[in-house]
């Protein structure tokens, strides 16, 4: 596989192929968000390891990428305007909507429905 730069406060950082794979499959798995040790376990790195090369690579923690990647896939979601809130609560891993309400406005400054009527006004 070919490895790309990443930018990251004016450095140039190779994505290696096991941060490549720990973000892919982050993303395809939100529903059931994975665990550090499900990762290190994935790509043959111990936690640490994983950690510190990921937040070298990306400029941000694991968590913080589950974290950012949720809130993406979940405005992407509603976008749509196909499901309610607590479908895309699931969609995105959380089992408790308003827990997913709270998280979404952390990210957003919205709380979610806000954000549909946002959406709404501006198409």
């Amino acid at each position: 596989m070919e490895k790309f730069s990443i930018k990251f406060n004016g450095k140039k950082r190779q994505e290696s192929n096991a941060m490549k794979l720990a973000k892919q499959y982050i993303q395809n798995n939100l529903e059931n968000p994975p665990t550090i040790n499900t990762i290190s376990k994935i790509i043959y790195q111990s936690e640490s390891t994983l950690k510190r090369n990921f937040k070298s690579t990306y400029g941000y923690s694991v968590y913080q990428f589950i974290q950012y990647s949720r809130m993406m896939k979940a405005k992407t979601l509603l976008d749509t305007g196909n499901y309610t809130i607590k479908q895309v609560a699931y969609q995105v891993g959380y089992s408790n909507p308003s827990h997913f309400s709270k998280a979404f406005k952390k990210h957003t400054f919205f709380l979610p429905s806000e954000y549909m009527n946002k959406q709404k006004f501006e198409t």
